[in-house]
């Protein structure tokens, strides 16, 4: 297969992320809007500008060549520019393509909206970072049966009602994979006892978690999903005294 076959294939393919990937897995790590928009923006601010950078590089060796009035020299020199070129136009067609989804998304929002988010950012903050503990240490409680020490002393930077939001995260969450997890298995195996669960089908966030949330203790299921439910409690216990 040639050059040019292969640049033809790659063109029918997205560009460095797919709309998918973009969507689940580079958004949907910012967890909340306004976190979600500052780094759109910084991404499209930074996108726009190296495409501009790249183009320009692209005529400037252009130039540069015209300028060079030895035949064989110059010819020399094309021929590298070219393959300089046929790099920088692929890192500016996925740049260009990596543009178009953020564009797509910010298009599903009004200019109102964007407005609003990011005036006031800092009205976000407390539910992106009781969300972002929360989810953390239920990951954590899930593999290890405990939540770091690390995130425990991070968690109690956060201010008291952020601290309980985070710890209310933690249960629904954690509860939220190991059922999900469990009826997964349980169509593989279907001899496994199906466990309680919560509502399926949406992941818990910190705008969907019920504030008083509690773990359901699940039949154990043939690989490890199951929660101690002693170790949500103790940390719902170590704040219900504050």
């Amino acid at each position: 297969m040639d050059l040019t076959a292969t640049t033809k294939l790659l063109d029918l393919m997205p560009s460095t992320q797919s709309e998918y990937e973009f969507k689940h897995m580079i958004v949907e790590q910012q967890n909340t809007f306004h976190r979600q928009l500052k780094y759109l923006l910084g991404e499209k601010e930074k996108y726009i500008s190296l495409i501009q950078e790249k183009k320009a590089a692209i005529s400037l060796m252009k130039y540069k060549t015209s300028l060079i009035g030895d035949d064989v020299e110059r010819n020399i020199v094309e021929e590298v520019n070219n393959a300089r070129e046929i790099r920088l136009r692929r890192e500016i067609y996925d740049l260009e393509g990596d543009l178009t989804l953020i564009d797509k998304w910010l298009s599903n929002h009004s200019q109102e909206e964007l407005e609003e988010a990011a005036g006031s950012f800092e009205h976000g903050e407390p539910e992106h970072w009781a969300g972002i503990m929360g989810r953390k240490s239920a990951l954590e409680i899930l593999a290890d049966d405990k939540v770091s020490l690390e995130t425990m002393l991070k968690m109690t930077l956060l201010p008291l009602p952020d601290y309980r939001r985070a710890v209310q995260i933690t249960s629904q969450y954690a509860e939220f994979i190991k059922s999900t997890t469990a009826k997964a298995e349980q169509q593989l195996l279907p001899n496994v006892a199906k466990p309680a669960t919560v509502n399926e089908g949406t992941i818990p966030s910190s705008k969907t978690v019920a504030p008083t949330a509690t773990v359901v203790p699940a039949a154990k299921p043939a690989m490890k999903t199951t929660v101690d439910s002693n170790v949500i409690d103790d940390i719902f216990n170590s704040v219900q005294g504050l």
